[in-house]
């Protein structure tokens, strides 16, 4: 939808920074992983449910199916109304402006380079080294969301168990360290299960990033950490693709 999915990596639409803060302003602090989590788990069943139609040989239909469903959501979207009152709202813990902002930019333009660098491509590689179907990539990477969206059911509890920082860090360390073992996969099945577990692990710490983003800024400045760490993402990432796709064609395709 309007929001952006998961599937091949994508950051969320450039309206995910006003649902992400409008979902933070609707729950209670105490409740907001679950809630972002919840919110994941929908988004990414459905994201699932669209890979797998790519198993269709009629792209007409597709694109008009997705055109009607992006319809739909943006329909449903407009009947959110903000009307609940700011004032009573929990704040959690107290906010420390520009510093805030700043600190989710940072990491949200270093996570956007090292997306960049790969994501885009998953579908290329896996057609180009392995010359398999796009119906199987649509399979496996539908998999990965599915198995994502699932596991973000697990954030809140794992979040309790770990603390914010902890979990973020270590799911995205051994994240990214997949990266390394991807180029150097032997089959299309070791390809496909390590770009499915890394999908799940990158995926099962950004509730618990929401969450802290929404308690770490004031009530005023949440759709502005949002919408920097998205832009500080989405930008370097656009960057971190062209290098990639010129450096597949003309130097070396394990470089990304």
């Amino acid at each position: 939808g309007i929001a952006g999915g998961t599937v091949g990596g994508s950051t969320g639409g450039y309206v995910a920074p006003l649902q992400n803060a409008l979902l933070a302003i609707k729950s209670p602090t105490s409740r907001r992983t679950t809630v972002f989590s919840r919110a994941m788990l929908i988004g990414g069943l459905s994201a699932s449910a669209g890979a797998l139609l790519n198993n269709l040989e009629d792209y007409r239909l597709l694109f008009m199916l997705g055109l009607f469903i992006t319809l739909v959501s943006a329909l449903l979207f407009i009947m959110v109304r903000d009307e609940q009152q700011r004032k009573g709202r929990e704040e959690g813990v107290k906010s420390q402006g520009n510093k805030v902002i700043l600190k989710f930019g940072v990491t949200g333009a270093l996570n956007g380079v090292s997306q960049g660098l790969v994501t885009p491509f998953f579908t290329v590689l896996f057609s180009s080294i392995f010359r398999v179907s796009n119906g199987l990539i649509g399979d496996v990477m539908g998999l990965g969301t599915l198995l994502s969206s699932i596991t973000v059911l697990l954030t809140p509890a794992l979040t309790k168990r770990l603390g914010f920082v902890n979990l973020i860090g270590v799911t995205r360390i051994v994240s990214a360290s997949l990266f390394i073992v991807f180029p150097l996969a032997p089959t299309f099945m070791v390809a496909g299960l390590v770009y499915i577990v890394g999908s799940v692990l990158r995926m099962v710490s950004l509730p618990a990033q929401q969450s802290l983003m929404a308690t770490l800024s004031s009530a005023r400045s949440e759709s502005t950490t949002f919408a920097v760490n998205q832009t500080a993402r989405t930008l370097p990432s656009s960057f971190a693709t062209y290098f990639s796709g010129f450096s597949i064609e003309y130097v070396s395709i394990e470089i990304p």
